[in-house]
């Protein structure tokens, strides 16, 4: 059943999870400073200012 499928899926680790773990686990082995983090919100960059004005426009 449907409910079936999504309740299995929600009993896993999710994949953002499982590259947060791997990044850390690798900093560790190798120097944080060695390793980028792509896991949510990592790394925090600006967004560029082309974007930031369309948002504006589009409010």
């Amino acid at each position: 059943m449907l409910v079936q499928k999504y309740k299995d899926m929600l009993s896993g680790k999710s994949v953002i999870r499982q590259l947060s773990e791997f990044a850390t686990a690798r900093g560790q082995e190798i120097g944080y400073e060695n390793v980028f983090d792509y896991s949510l919100g990592n790394p925090s960059v600006p967004v560029p200012r082309e974007f930031t004005d369309r948002m504006i426009h589009m409010l």
